[in-house]
C-alpha cells in the first residue's frame, strides 16, 4: 500500500472532491438541458407542422404546385432546423417534397399520423444525425399528410458547447483547488512537521530543541 504524506492526502482529497462535484454537475446539466431543448423542439415541430398544413391546404385544393414549392423552400431558408418537408397523398403517393435526389429509402414509412388523425412525432436516425419527424394530417387526412423533419444538430451543438464551457470551469476550479489545498496542507502540516523534528532530535539525545 502506498504510504502518502498528510499533505498529499489533503491535496488529493480536495482535488477529488472538486472533480466529483464538477463531473456530476456536467452530467446532470447535459441531461437536464437535453430534456429542455428536446421539449422545445417538439413544441416547435408541432406548431410548425400545423401551420404548414393549414397554409398548404388551399394550394392543394387547386393543385398549385409552384406555391407549395415556394412555401416549403421559404420555410427551409428561414429555419436552419428544417431538413425536409413533403406531402403524402391519401393514395400513398409522395408529392411536393424538398429533396433534390428524391425521397430517401424508408423515410416515408418511418412515421404515420395516428388513427385518430392527430399529429405523430417520431425521432429517427439519419446520415445527418437525429431528426424529429412530425406527421400532420391535412384537413383531417382528406388531402393527405404533411411530413416535417427537424434536425437535432443545433441543439446538440448548444449542449456540447455548454458542457465544454462547464468542464473548462471545472478545470480552472481544480487548479485553484490545488493551489489552495497546497497552501492549507503546508499550513496544517507545518506544526506537525516541527513537532516530528523535535521528537526525533530528543530521541537521538538532543534536548536543546523546544
Amino acid at each position: 500500500m502506498i504510504n502518502l504524506s498528510l499533505r498529499t492526502k489533503i491535496i488529493l482529497s480536495l482535488t477529488g472532491l472538486i472533480l466529483l462535484f464538477g463531473f456530476g454537475a456536467a452530467y446532470y446539466s447535459r441531461h437536464a438541458l437535453s430534456g429542455i431543448l428536446g421539449s422545445e423542439l417538439n413544441e416547435k415541430g408541432v406548431n410548425m407542422g400545423k401551420s404548414l398544413a393549414i397554409q398548404s391546404d388551399p394550394f392543394l385544393l387547386i393543385e398549385d404546385t409552384f406555391s407549395i414549392y415556394e412555401l416549403f423552400q421559404s420555410t427551409i431558408r428561414s429555419d436552419s432546423d428544417v431538413r425536409y418537408i413533403f406531402i403524402e397523398l391519401p393514395s400513398g403517393v409522395i408529392r411536393y417534397h424538398t429533396f433534390e435526389k428524391g425521397i430517401p429509402v424508408g423515410l416515408w414509412q418511418a412515421n404515420r399520423a395516428d388513427s385518430n388523425l392527430e399529429q405523430s412525432l417520431r425521432v429517427i436516425n439519419t446520415n445527418e444525425g437525429k431528426v424529429l419527424d412530425i406527421a400532420t394530417p391535412i384537413q383531417e387526412g382528406k388531402y393527405g399528410t404533411l411530413r416535417l423533419g427537424l434536425s437535432y444538430n443545433r441543439h446538440e451543438n448548444i449542449i456540447t458547447q455548454y458542457i465544454y464551457f462547464l468542464l473548462l470551469l471545472v478545470g480552472i476550479a481544480t487548479l485553484v483547488a490545488l493551489l489552495i489545498s497546497h497552501f492549507l496542507a503546508r499550513l496544517l502540516t507545518r506544526p506537525i512537521a516541527a513537532l516530528s523534528k523535535v521528537t526525533n532530535a530528543v530521541a537521538q539525545g538532543n534536548l536543546s530543541l523546544k
